[in-house]
C-alpha cells in the first residue's frame, strides 16, 4: 500500500485565507512598509544566504505583485535598531 493513497471525486476546498497578511494593497506608488524581524539574523535559507522570514516575505509579495499586477521590491533593512524586511511599491 501507497504512503499516500489516490483518492477520487473529493472536492476542492475553499482557501483557508483569502488576503495578504503583509496588506501590501495599503501601498500607493512611492509607498513603503517595514515588517520587523527580530529573529533574522538567526534562521538563514542556506542556498542564498537570506532569512527563511524574509523568503515568506519575498514570495507573498511577488505573488501579490503578479496577482494585482503591480510592482513590489523587498530588501532586508534596518529602522531603529530592529532588522526585518522593507516592502516598497514602485508600479
Amino acid at each position: 500500500m501507497s504512503k499516500y493513497p489516490v483518492e477520487s471525486n473529493i472536492p476542492i476546498s475553499r482557501p483557508l485565507r483569502n488576503k495578504s497578511r503583509y496588506e501590501f494593497k495599503r501601498l500607493e506608488v512611492g509607498d513603503s512598509i517595514f515588517i520587523p524581524s527580530p529573529d533574522v539574523k538567526v534562521r538563514k535559507w542556506v542556498t542564498r544566504g537570506k532569512t527563511i522570514y524574509a523568503n515568506n516575505i519575498t514570495s507573498a509579495a511577488f505573488y501579490y505583485s503578479k496577482v494585482h499586477n503591480i510592482k513590489l521590491v523587498t530588501r532586508t533593512a534596518i529602522k531603529n535598531g530592529v532588522t526585518g524586511i522593507r516592502v516598497w511599491r514602485v508600479k
